[in-house]
C-alpha cells in the first residue's frame, strides 16, 4: 500500500506539470518593448543657416515620371538652377523647408521589415521604375551643406489614418530599414515652382497703398502687330476698404479711339476680381536676351529697336518711350497699377505659352512687367496768392518752396524704386495661368451699357503706335 505522503507528492507533481503545459498554451499578451529612439530627435540638431542645398523628389502619376525641385544658396539668395537660376523669393517657404527636419521627434517606430514599405508608402521615389505599386512611393527631401554633405534626408510617406491633424506621417531615412512616425508638415515638400517664388509681381504693400488701376483690354495679332489692334474697353479703378471701385469705363471704337460709356451693376460685380492683383502666381519663367535685358535695366530713349524683335513672337511690341521708360502694346492687353508714391507698374499680357505636358489642360500666357513714374499722382503744390503783407507773403512763399522741394524728392525716390524694380524684372518673361489673367483683366459686359453722349478730349485718346494711351 502506497504511503499517503508519496501520493500527495505525486499529485502535487502532476499539478505542477499540468499548470506548466496549460501556461505554455495560454495566449499571454506580447510584452511591450519601447523603442530606444521614441521621444528622441530623428536627426542631430543642425544650424539652418548651414543648409546650402534643398532637394525634393516625388513621383508624378500624371506624367509617369519624377518631379524635382532643387534650390541652391548663392550668397544671400536662393536660386533655382532648373529655372535658369531664377531667384527663389518666397522666404517663408525656404525657411520652413530648411528647418523641417531639425529637432523632429520620433513618435513611434513601426517596423524594420522591407515588405512594410509598400503599406506605409516609404519606397524611395528614385526606384519608381522598379516599383509596380506607384502609390507606395514616398517624397524624398535632402538638405545638404556647402560641401554637398547631407545634413538630413528623409522619405515621407502616408499619413496615419484617423489623425485629425493630418501631420503624422510614416517616414524612413534613405538607406536605413526602420519606419518611424513623426509630425511633419507636407507643405515643405512642394515641387511646384510657384510655391518658391513671390507672387506679388506688383510689389504691393500696406505701406504703399494703390492710387489707381488702369485696365486696358485689347487684342492684337502677334504676326501683324499693332496695325491689327482691336479695342475692347479701358477701365479706371481704385481700391478702398469696401473693395474695388469702378471710376470710369471707355469702350473701344472701330476708329481706334476710346469713347466713354456708362457703367453697370454687372460691371461692378465683374471688376471685383481685380482684388486678386496682389497674387499673380506664375508657373514658369523665360529669359530675355542679354542685350534686351541691359536696355530694360537702364532704358535709353534712342536705343536700337533690334533687341526688341526677340519678344515680338511672345506678343510684346515697343511703341514709344515715356517717363524714362519704354512703352509697349501687347497681344492681350495690359494692367497698370499706380501707388501713392507715384510708381506705376505695367503688366503686359502676351501670347499663349507652350504647354509643359500634354496632361496640362489650362492655358497659360506670357507676361512682362516694367515700372515707370507718374508724376501726376504726386500732387503739385499751388503757388500762393499774392499778399499785401510782406511777412505773410514771405512765409507762404517759403512754405510753397518747401512743398516743391518735397515733391521733387518724392519724384526722385519714385524714380529710384522704379529703376530697382526694372533691374529685378528686366531679365524675365513670366508664364501666368488663364485664371489669373481673367481675374486681373475681366471681360466686362460691354453690351449692357448705354453709350454716353458726353465725351472729352481724354475720352477719345487713340491707341496707336504714334500716340499710345498710357
Amino acid at each position: 500500500m502506497k504511503s499517503p505522503v508519496l501520493q500527495t507528492l505525486a499529485m502535487a507533481l502532476i499539478a505542477v506539470v499540468a499548470s506548466g503545459v496549460a501556461a505554455s498554451f495560454y495566449p499571454w499578451p506580447e510584452p511591450v518593448v519601447e523603442s530606444e529612439v521614441v521621444g528622441k530627435p530623428l536627426f542631430e540638431s543642425y544650424d539652418t543657416t548651414a543648409v546650402r542645398s534643398i532637394r525634393i523628389t516625388k513621383f508624378n502619376p500624371d506624367r509617369n515620371g519624377l518631379d524635382r525641385m532643387v534650390l541652391r544658396r548663392s550668397g544671400e539668395k536662393w536660386i533655382i538652377p532648373d529655372r535658369k537660376n531664377f531667384i527663389a523669393t518666397n522666404s517663408r517657404q525656404i525657411a520652413a523647408t530648411a528647418s523641417s527636419l531639425n529637432e523632429t521627434l520620433v513618435l513611434d517606430e513601426k517596423t524594420d521589415e522591407q515588405q512594410a514599405y509598400l503599406e506605409y508608402s516609404v519606397v524611395d521615389p528614385d526606384e519608381y521604375q522598379s516599383t509596380p505599386n506607384r502609390s507606395a512611393l514616398g517624397t524624398k527631401i535632402i538638405l545638404e551643406d556647402r560641401n554637398g554633405k547631407a545634413l538630413a534626408s528623409l522619405i515621407v510617406g502616408a499619413t496615419l489614418k484617423d489623425d485629425p491633424s493630418q501631420l503624422k506621417h510614416f517616414v524612413r531615412i534613405p538607406g536605413q530599414p526602420s519606419v518611424y512616425v513623426i509630425d511633419f508638415n507636407p507643405l515643405a515638400l512642394s515641387t511646384d515652382f510657384s510655391s518658391w517664388v513671390d507672387s506679388n509681381l506688383f510689389e504691393l504693400s500696406p505701406q504703399m497703398p494703390i492710387e489707381k488701376i488702369l485696365v486696358e483690354n485689347y487684342q492684337l495679332d502677334p504676326k501683324t502687330g499693332v496695325s491689327s489692334i482691336q479695342l475692347n474697353y479701358r477701365a479706371t479703378l481704385n481700391v478702398g476698404q469696401q473693395g474695388v471701385n469702378l471710376l470710369s469705363v471707355e469702350e473701344g471704337g472701330a476708329d481706334g479711339k476710346w469713347t466713354k460709356t456708362e457703367t453697370s451693376p454687372e460691371m461692378n460685380k465683374q471688376i471685383q476680381s481685380i482684388n486678386q492683383i496682389g497674387n499673380i502666381q506664375f508657373s514658369d519663367v523665360r529669359r530675355k536676351s542679354d542685350e534686351l535685358t541691359k536696355l530694360l535695366s537702364a532704358p535709353k530713349e534712342n536705343a536700337s529697336d533690334v533687341p526688341f524683335e526677340s519678344i515680338k513672337p511672345l506678343g510684346f511690341f515697343k511703341t514709344g518711350f515715356s517717363n524714362s521708360n519704354y512703352v509697349f502694346d501687347s497681344a492681350g492687353g495690359e494692367v497698370q497699377v499706380g501707388t501713392k508714391d507715384g510708381v506705376v507698374i505695367s503688366l503686359y499680357i502676351g501670347t499663349i505659352a507652350e504647354k509643359t505636358s500634354a496632361e496640362d489642360l489650362e492655358l497659360r500666357y506670357h507676361v512682362m512687367t516694367c515700372a515707370g513714374v507718374d508724376e501726376s499722382i504726386l500732387t503739385e503744390p499751388k503757388k500762393p496768392t499774392p499778399s499785401d503783407d510782406p511777412d505773410v507773403a514771405e512765409k507762404e512763399e517759403k512754405a510753397y518752396l518747401r512743398l516743391v522741394e518735397q515733391r521733387k524728392t518724392s519724384i526722385q525716390t519714385a524714380q529710384l524704386r522704379a529703376a530697382e524694380y526694372n533691374q529685378r524684372n528686366a531679365e524675365w518673361i513670366y508664364v501666368v495661368s488663364e485664371t489669373v489673367i481673367e481675374n486681373i483683366r475681366p471681360d466686362l459686359a460691354m453690351n449692357s451699357v448705354i453709350p454716353s453722349s458726353a465725351t472729352s478730349d481724354s475720352d477719345n485718346t487713340s491707341k496707336s503706335p504714334a500716340e499710345p494711351a498710357k
